[in-house]
């Protein structure tokens, strides 16, 4: 519009000045040579005008013939480097297809179209790398570190190369230079902490983690909480030393910042315990089950007093469930405590918060049991077991003694951080395989094994559960099937002509005076004959002795209760 308007206003100007000068007619008169030129003033502006157009014509050809050389050379610049954008561009699609071959042959085009490009070097390394060459890649990586736009990604592409060769150095080397060059960088400050703490490096980590709290490069919750992984994993390098009271006060230390990191609070509690001062260390493990329950908790706690009597043991640990009375773990402590005491009303009522979809394997199994040892639905026994070998497993976090190697507490590290991953991790790999409190001898030192199930043997395994002869039966967990995989793990119940009645005994006190021998509860002989009496009194169930009979091996049986005879032969 503005432009418009200009060659509007000029047209204006021109047509202004050829009139006035049409409305103020005179002659000029020129002699030349012995010529006398005579002409209007309006022609010899005319002439005037036509001279400076070809003047100002002239002047233009010339400077755009002295261009030509330069701006042909600029084209095919332009069209070389453009072949060289579309070579770089189909070796990165070559390379993120994983077509090793095509992005060797494309990087190459690119390399010779555009020699100074940075991201060429990006291409070769990485097509080196594809082509199993690390040796070439390392020399690209390399060249990538003169510039300053390459630089980083230079680094990176090195410390994997690094990490790669078993190079702890070099990676560190090259992570420390990463971070010096940025420290604001996120990924120079993760690569550096990771690599540091994965050799064990502990107090450069910590280090390492204050100055990125103070940068700002990670949030101060995810900086306390690396912070006591790394104290957690100094103490237990202490403790192994026998330096109990440095390990004490490195586990306190990761307590205060990291409160719900069981490793710490078990740390603390042992170097207590060394010390002599075990209501301290009792202390400890208390504060860290109202933060967090966890199962070695319950193992270590029960170590602090190995001597005492089952009644005051079976107290101790009802106390600490009920100091967190709506979580799992002390749901299912309260469980195992009444399933010891063959209180299986309480038992079935301290799980009852617990059961709903998804199912929990310790709690399914812990529920066959239950359902098991009352008697009353041997049906329901056998679907709680057919949910526990089918349920998700648990997190390894829930099945270890944390005895962690310096990679292990590195990864341990990365996957506190609130930003990169689930915590509790799922997957531990220094976990120790089948580690958990066992339940079934909790505040009870009468030998029950003549009444266990499969489902007690099972369930203080944790991920073990996967691994018994029940689930190399298992078969689809479609609803239809269910009733099928139910006869495949627990048998039918024998004829009654086949089976013996049982004894039922009367528990005594859990005291240490209230023992007989071969540490069974004391019963007396009145009471098993009166129940005897009751059970000749009751009317009798019809015969089923119809039905086909499976030995306990084809029917991938639960362990038979030892006063069972089974089958009459």
């Amino acid at each position: 519009m503005i432009r418009v308007l200009l060659i509007f206003a000029i047209a204006v100007v021109v047509a202004g000045g050829a009139v006035w000068i049409a409305d103020r007619p005179g002659v000029f008169y020129v002699e030349w040579q012995n010529r006398e030129i005579q002409g209007t003033v309006g022609g010899a502006l005319l002439i005037v005008l036509i001279f400076l157009l070809i003047s100002m014509l002239a002047t233009y050809l010339y400077f755009v013939a002295q261009r030509v050389p330069a701006m042909v050379q600029q084209r095919a610049k332009e069209q070389k480097q453009n072949r060289g954008l579309v070579s770089l561009t189909k070796g990165l699609v070559a390379i993120s297809t994983g077509d090793a071959g095509e992005a060797k042959r494309f990087a190459r085009q690119a390399n010779s179209l555009l020699p100074d490009q940075p991201l060429t070097q990006v291409l070769l390394a990485q097509a080196a790398q594809a082509n199993g060459d690390p040796e070439t890649a390392n020399q690209h990586y390399k060249q990538m570190l003169s510039s300053p736009a390459t630089e980083l990604l230079g680094l990176q592409g090195l410390i994997q190369n690094a990490i790669s060769a078993g190079n702890q150095t070099k990676a560190i080397e090259y992570a420390e230079r990463a971070y010096r060059i940025k420290p604001k960088s996120p990924w120079a400050y993760k690569a550096l902490v990771q690599y540091q703490s994965s050799t064990g490096n502990w107090d450069t980590a910590l280090e390492t983690v204050e100055r990125g709290s103070t940068a700002g490069v990670v949030d101060l919750e995810s900086a306390k909480r690396k912070k006591g992984i790394f104290l957690t994993a100094k103490a237990y390098r202490s403790y192994e030393a026998e330096d109990y009271t440095e390990a004490e006060a490195l586990a306190v230390r990761a307590q205060r910042l990291f409160p719900g990191f069981t490793p710490a609070a078990i740390m603390a509690a042992n170097a207590l315990a060394k010390k002599g001062n075990q209501w301290a260390a009792a202390g400890t493990l208390e504060e860290a089950w109202r933060e967090e329950p966890h199962p070695a908790i319950i193992d270590h706690y029960i170590a602090l007093k190995a001597n005492e009597s089952p009644r005051a043991r079976n107290g101790r640990l009802m106390g600490l469930a009920e100091m967190k009375p709506g979580h799992l773990e002390s749901g299912l402590l309260r469980a195992r405590l009444f399933i010891n005491t063959r209180d299986w009303a309480k038992a079935r009522q301290s799980l009852e918060p617990h059961i709903h979809p998804p199912y929990n394997p310790r709690v399914s199994a812990m529920m066959a049991e239950i359902s098991q040892g009352d008697g009353q639905d041997e049906g329901a026994a056998r679907e709680w077991m057919a949910r526990a070998v089918t349920s998700e497993p648990e997190s390894d976090w829930l099945h270890t003694d944390f005895d962690f190697t310096d990679a292990d507490w590195a990864s341990l590290a990365d996957a506190a951080d609130n930003k990169s991953g689930r915590w509790p991790p799922q997957t531990i790999a220094g976990r120790k395989s089948g580690y958990a409190p066992q339940l079934g001898q909790l505040g009870d030192d009468e030998d029950h094994s003549s009444g266990e199930s499969l489902a007690s043997s099972r369930v203080s395994q944790g991920p073990e559960l996967k691994s018994s002869p029940v689930t190399e039966l298992r078969v689809s967990a479609h609803a239809d099937n269910v009733a099928k995989r139910q006869q495949i793990i627990v048998p039918p119940p024998r004829p009654k002509s086949q089976q013996t009645k049982k004894k039922k005994l009367k528990l005594a006190p859990t005291g240490d005076g209230a023992r007989q021998e071969g540490n069974r509860p004391a019963t007396s002989e009145p009471a098993v004959k009166s129940e005897r009496t009751e059970e000749a009194k009751r009317p009798e169930k019809p015969d089923r002795a119809e039905r086909p009979q499976k030995s306990d091996a084809e029917a991938g049986s639960l362990p038979r209760q030892p006063d069972d005879p089974g089958p009459v032969s």
